[in-house]
């Protein structure tokens, strides 16, 4: 299953959504990596994103 594929189903958990709604949501989704013992976010940092995480796990 791809990332966008997780995402639409955790989605669909909570509320129905079109395949064009759905279109139009993931235009503002980036894909992006983050290596091992790096951070998302830092203390003291703002936070700007919202983050949806389809392997692995963050402490």
């Amino acid at each position: 299953m791809t990332d966008l594929e997780l995402l639409r189903k955790h989605i669909e958990q909570y509320i129905q959504i079109t395949d064009a709604e759905f279109e139009q949501f993931i235009v503002n989704f980036h894909h992006r990596k983050i290596k091992k013992k790096d951070f998302l976010l830092r203390e003291g940092d703002t936070c700007k994103y919202e983050a949806f995480v389809t392997k692995g796990h963050l402490s």
